[in-house]
Order: C-alpha cells, then structure tokens, then sequence
C-alpha cells in the first residue's frame, strides 16, 4: 500500500533539509581567506593602467585589470614564501604604516591618477590614499606602489609602458 502523499512530502523535505544542513557545515568548516593588501589604480587623464591587485595572507594574488593594462579581468595566482616574506618587509621598511591617513590626498596638480593601498595589520586596516599630484606625498610613496607591482607577480598582467603602447596600437587596427 502506498504512502500518503503528505508523508512522502515530509520524508523528502527532512532528506533536503538534512542535506542542506551538512552542506552548510561544510561550507562553515573551509578556512576563510584572510586579505591582507590591497592596491587600486584609479583613472587619470591618459591611459594610465587602473587595476586592482589583493593579497591575501596565504600568498594567493588576485588581479582584476579594468584598463590600459596588458591583460584585463581577473587573473590569479600564489606567491611563495619567500615572496610573502619580501612583501612583509618591504611594509614593515617602508614606514607606510606611520603616515598620516591623508597624508596624500592633496590636490595641487590636476590630471593624475589616484592609488588606493590598505594593509590589514591584526584586525585594523591602514588606508593610504595617494592621488599622484599630491606635492607633500613622499617621494618613495610610489616606490612602493610599484615594488607592490612587482613582488605581487601582478607586472606580468599590468604590462610596462612599452607592452602597454604597443597594445593600444595593435588594439585600434
């Protein structure tokens, strides 16, 4: 004798509930990817790159080239660790901690582009904005942004000035 459909229903939502509950506690179990930096390229008057790059403390990079970049969307990849290594001392060298939240957010020439970096130290973010016409800005404040460029492994997707051009030209053919 066959079941009643009532009964059949309840037995296939407490099977999908159950399923959906371990499902669930699967998920919550997973190690959750910690960002530690990140650097965004914002839009200036010309082709400057604009991109994005995050780091996460297990080494994992994820790039998203928006623009003027030798390769766009997102690309990813993971450091070693030495390269981690050379990342934290490069942050800790640098002094990029001790400035001023808006110690480069002035505007004094017009035109330039604006990098965006914050460093996540215990659970507290330091934010610098740097908009690139700022004249009090330290001169090795960009340094930095392009050290960033390079330890991350995210040059490969940015491009120099010349893959860049010679992009741009291929690009209007």
């Amino acid at each position: 004798m066959a079941k009643p459909l009532y009964v059949r229903l309840a037995v296939a939502l407490s099977v999908f509930l159950l399923s959906a509950a371990s499902l669930a506690q699967v998920e919550s179990v997973e190690p959750t990817r910690a960002k530690w930096i990140s650097m965004e390229r914002q839009r200036c008057f010309g082709y400057c790159p604009i991109y994005r790059i995050e780091i996460y403390r297990d080494g994992h990079v994820v790039f998203n080239g928006e623009e003027f970049t030798l390769e766009t969307g997102r690309h990813e990849l993971r450091l070693e660790t030495n390269q981690v290594r050379e990342l934290e001392e490069l942050i800790s060298e640098s002094g990029i901690l001790e400035l001023d939240d808006d110690c480069c957010s002035c505007y004094d020439v017009s035109d330039q582009p604006t990098v965006t970096i914050e460093i996540v130290i215990g659970s507290t973010p330091k934010v610098i904005e740097h908009y690139h016409g700022c004249i009090k800005a330290p001169a090795w404040l960009a340094e930095f942004e392009s050290s960033l460029d390079d330890l991350s492994g995210a040059i490969r997707w940015i491009g120099t000035g010349e893959e860049r051009r010679q992009k741009r030209r291929s690009d209007r053919k």
